[in-house]
This record gives structure tokens, sequence and C-alpha cells, in this order.
């Protein structure tokens, strides 16, 4: 049985996420109190909310649906995977937040005794999972592994999922499937924490690269606009300003280089992955500097690319001179592959990117 005492621990720690400039509007959304004096400090203001909340009873769901709130506002403080629905044949697209609801919930109470939250946010539902098991600790209800949470688009075969306990996530799988309709849930090799490149990558998997400025509405102007405001210059299109008394003798070279770059990524911003990686299975190609090497073995190797803006970097290595171009399939077209994980083999066995 979980006490008052658990309870307002795990509310304390959930506020503590915030910042003070996001507690008014956070404390407006959440609804369970009322408070207007937010102090001069985040401090303050925490234990403003915190003494006004002593005044009523406080449930687990009422912290949960807090901590959803605090992951729709910062959903890189989690990692993230996508999963691809296969709807079962002639079932209708579920659109109905509160249907989609009413069923998960439905089908994890038949296993599970657990709270779930629901928030609308843009054009995506969020529905946050806390399984409580019977603990001789009450505190293992409040456990992270024990939480997760479900985002999905409606009217598109994909949903996002954090990270689900391994004793849980076959079970949760099965209740998802069930009460999505869908005959089966794939996991995709795609990974990371910004969860809105993610939803980007595979719902606009087609219209990447090159066509995003389509996409974007980045090549017609309006006619009827006497001052069209020009888009400003993206790191790939500033015009270099030589030096009169410097003679640069690849101009050539470097404008056919933007331009082979430019029809691989676009003219804008890569969607952010933090991670690339690559497990190769191929032929050792480097025998001339190891001659001992066995070139009828698949020499494997495992090569992973780590930054901030992984697909950023690449895309700025052609331009640099750092990469041969055009750039392998598998690397210049990570955006529309929509996954980050590959493997790469020889095309003579059984194995694909």
């Amino acid at each position: 049985m979980i006490n008052s005492q658990d309870v307002r621990l795990f509310l304390k720690q959930t506020l503590n996420r915030f910042k003070k400039e996001e507690l008014p509007q956070v404390v407006k959304e959440w609804g369970f109190v009322k408070t207007d004096n937010f102090g001069s400090s985040k401090k303050s203001a925490v234990n403003e909310i915190l003494a006004d909340c002593q005044k009523k009873e406080i449930k687990p769901k009422t912290v949960f649906e807090l901590q959803l709130i605090s992951t729709v506002l910062h959903p890189t403080n989690k990692k993230w995977t996508v999963y691809k629905l296969t709807r079962s044949p002639g079932s209708a697209d579920l659109t109905n937040p509160y249907d989609i609801q009413r069923k998960i919930k439905k089908q994890i109470s038949s296993f599970f005794k657990h709270c779930l939250c629901f928030r609308k946010h843009s054009d995506s539902l969020w529905f946050h999972v806390a399984i409580l098991q019977d603990s001789p600790h009450s505190q293992a209800s409040f456990l992270p592994s024990n939480s997760f949470l479900i985002v999905h688009y409606p009217h598109s075969p994909y949903i996002m999922v954090t990270n689900i306990k391994a004793a849980y996530k076959d079970i949760i799988m099965q209740a998802l499937m069930n009460s999505l309709e869908c005959t089966k849930i794939q996991e995709l090799k795609l990974t990371g924490r910004n969860l809105h490149s993610l939803a980007d990558m595979v719902l606009n998997c087609d219209s990447q690269g090159a066509f995003s400025q389509y996409r974007l509405n980045e090549i017609d102007q309006n006619p009827l606009t006497r001052k069209s405001r020009k888009r400003p210059r993206g790191p790939e299109e500033k015009e270099e300003v030589f030096d009169g008394r410097i003679c640069c003798e690849d101009i050539q070279e470097k404008k056919q280089r933007k331009e082979i770059n430019i029809s691989t990524f676009g003219i804008n911003k890569q969607p952010i992955l933090e991670t690339v990686k690559y497990n190769l299975e191929t032929t050792f190609r480097g025998t001339d500097f190891a001659p001992v090497m066995d070139q009828k073995k698949p020499f494997k190797c495992r090569v992973k690319f780590e930054g901030t803006n992984v697909l950023e970097g690449i895309k700025q290595l052609g331009p640099a001179g750092l990469a041969t171009l055009p750039l392998p399939h598998h690397i210049g077209r990570v955006h529309s592959l929509a996954k980050n994980h590959f493997l790469v083999s020889d095309k003579k066995t059984n194995h694909t990117v």
C-alpha cells in the first residue's frame, strides 16, 4: 500500500523538474491547486505549491499527471523508440482519444494494477502508464522502470514509446495491439531523444532532404505580396568572400560539392539524431596495408557516430572536403530511411541494409 508520505515526496521530486518560469503555466494546466504566489525563487515557489497541496488528499494519479506534463514540456529527457503498427484488415482508424484511452486501460488492467494518464498535445496523443505492483517497499511503485510513455499520432501507423521494463514489455505490446486493433507491432531501428525529429523522419520519410523545401513551402512565393520577406540563407548558402589578392584554384570543385550536398541533404536543418550505428559484415578491403587479413571471411566491426546532431555533422563533411561525394546511400539517406541502426554487408550475402 502506498502511503501519503511517499506520494508527497514523489510530488516534490516532480515539481523540482520544472524551471521556475514554467511553474505558473504548469500549475494552471495541472488544475489540482490554485497558487498565485510563486515567491522569488524556485525553492519558494515549490514550497508554496506543496503547502497548497497539503490541504487536499494527494493520490498517485495526481502526481503522474504532473509527471506527464513534465515529459510533454521536456521530451528530450527520455529516450524514445519508434514502432510501426500493422492494422487489421478492414479495421477503422481510431481517432477518438478517449476511446483509445479506455481500450488501453481495459487491456492493461487484465494483467497489471496500473495508473493511466492521458493528454492531447498538438497533433499527438500522450499516455503515461505506471505499473503499481505490490511490493514490501511501497516506493517501488515510483521507480522509473515501472513507468513508461506512449505517444501516438492519429491517422498514422506509428507510436513512440519510452523504455519498458523487460518483465512487462511483451504483455504491454500485446495490450497495445488489442487496443489499437493491430495484427503486428514492429520495432523500428530508430531511437533517440528528440521526439519531434523521430516523428518527422517516419511521418515525412518521402519528403526529406532536397524535397523538404517543397513540404515546407519554401519554393513558391506569393505573387500578390509586394515585399516578400527573403528566407535567410543557411550555412551552406553563404557566399564566400575572397581577398582579391588570393586566387582560389578549386572554385569549380567547391561548387560541385555544394550542389551534390544540397541534392542529398537539402537546404534545411537535418532531423536531430544523437547516435547513428553501423554493424559491418563486409570483406576487408585494406589488404594493401594489412596483407595478413583474410579476404574470404567477413570482416566484422562496429562504427558509431555520436553528437548533438549527427546528421548535420555528416552533412558538413562533404563541403569541408572531408568525405568523398556522393555519400553512400546508407549514410547520405539516413533521414529518408527512417532508422539509425544499420547492418552493412556485401551484396552477395542474404543480409541487406
